[in-house]
This record gives structure tokens, sequence and C-alpha cells, in this order.
């Protein structure tokens, strides 16, 4: 009883955005990032930064019409880094700080094996460095704060 209409697909080098129509009544944009491996990680964090940031454009220019669904095989692993990844950058964005291993243990009390492995967790680290502005906001992880972004972007870079 269900009719699915596909009425678009863009496919692109990392990702596949395709419009569906759905009982000819809702339309459903779905973003197919398809360079990320399962229990791995992309490549790159460039990637990954500029698809989530067409999907934050696609969030706030439809705002609440259109609900979001984030979605991988098992829901934890690359589902939780996406998610991680995006509350993060509007927290980084709001706060001009992060808290990536707070965020991520909060997830998991509601979804255990969010950002399921170690791999994982560090590309989010990874995503979120890459991201920091050239002056350097505060980048907090549990133990420490790194008032000074570029050297530890030197550290990690000789390490």
């Amino acid at each position: 009883d269900l009719l699915v209409i596909t009425r678009s697909e863009e496919p692109e080098s990392n990702w596949t955005l395709r419009e569906f129509t759905v009982k000819n009544v809702r339309t459903v944009k779905h973003f197919h990032f398809t360079a990320w491996p399962d229990h791995g990680v992309p490549q790159g964090t460039t990637v990954l930064i500029q698809f989530r940031e067409l999907v934050r454009e696609h969030i706030q220019r439809e705002g609440t019409t259109a609900p979001t669904v984030v979605h991988c095989s098992a829901g934890v692993g690359r589902t939780g880094t996406l998610i991680a990844l995006d509350v993060l950058l509007q927290q980084l964005d709001t706060e001009g700080v992060v808290g990536i291993n707070a965020f991520v243990h909060k997830m998991r009390l509601s979804r255990p094996h969010m950002v399921q492995t170690e791999s994982q967790y560090v590309f989010l680290h990874r995503c979120i460095m890459d991201s920091l502005p050239p002056e350097g906001n505060l980048y907090e992880n549990t133990d420490m704060i790194y008032v000074n972004a570029t050297a530890l972007r030197e550290f990690h870079t000789n390490a």
C-alpha cells in the first residue's frame, strides 16, 4: 500500500543524494554517504565534514517540517559518529568548546555502542580538530583543555 517514487538521483564521488515521494504526499530527501566502510572510517575528514554541512544546510532550510533520520547497517557506529560530529560542531559554533568524550558517553546512555570502534572515535576527534578555526578555540577532552589548537595540530602531525 506504500507508493515510493524516485524523483531525482545525484551521484557524487563520496555520496549520492536522492529525492523520493512517498504516497504522493511527502517528499523524502535521502543523503547516502557512500565513502564510509562498515566498522571503518572514511579516507579523510574533509568529505565527511562537507557531507555533514550539506545535511545541516538541508535541516536548517526545511526546519521542523522535514524530520531527520540517520542510519547505517547497525545504527550505532557510523550513525553515532555522524550524529556526534553534527552536535559537537554545533556546540563548537555556539559555545566555542566541545567535550567529545562526554557527548559520546551521553549518547551511549541511550544507545549502547554509539561511535562503535576506536578508529571511529579517533576519526571523530580528527574531524573536530580539522574543523577548528586557525586562531584556535578551546578543544576539551576529559582530562585536558588545549587552548592552542595550532600546537595540538603540530603534536598530532609529529606523533
